[in-house]
């Protein structure tokens, strides 16, 4: 019963992927085919130099977005069998100090693409899927709870959700 939750819960990851792909799609639709430059993030005047700093942040997101992504999805697999069911509480690689290194990635990579593009509609896309991911993570962890009880606790205590804990308090 839990392995068919867990197995549900993981596709926000997919919804998240297509509200990403929607977002860039209607950002291409309005400026390319209507000229709509209203959907872009205006950049102050004589600030330029904010526009690039955006740019260069929206890639450096994109690369570690991907990074992370390909890391916990090459763990994933080792603790997943065929049919997809989780068998064991993954704990090695990013799952050492993120107990949701995915969904973190397409946290990353959404607003890299959101600061890449300067797009107000992938700004909001970012949001959507934060919330999203958020919402998921949180069922997901009640499921994983349930299913491996006190080792679940122990391992949410020295994790972070998304990001690793900086400080950890005894």
């Amino acid at each position: 019963m839990a392995e068919a939750q867990i197995k549900k819960a993981l596709n926000g990851g997919k919804l998240s992927g297509i509200i990403i792909a929607g977002c860039i799609l209607i950002d291409v639709v309005a400026g390319s085919v209507f000229g709509l430059s209203v959907l872009k993030i205006p950049t102050p005047i004589g600030m330029e130099w904010l526009s690039w700093m955006a740019v260069a942040a929206g890639i450096a997101a994109l690369f570690a977005g991907s990074v992370v992504g390909y890391l916990s999805h090459e763990v994933f697999h080792k603790a997943a069998s065929a049919d997809g069911a989780v068998k064991f509480l993954m704990q090695d690689g990013v799952y050492a100090s993120v107990r949701h290194p995915f969904y973190a990635s397409l946290m990353m990579i959404s607003l890299g693409l959101a600061l890449l593009f300067q797009s107000l509609v992938l700004f909001l896309g970012f949001l959507i899927v934060v919330f999203i991911l958020v919402r998921e993570s949180r069922i997901e962890e009640k499921i994983l709870e349930n299913t491996f009880g006190g080792e679940y606790f122990r391992y949410r205590q020295k994790s972070g959700m998304f990001f690793p804990k900086l400080l950890r308090l005894k």
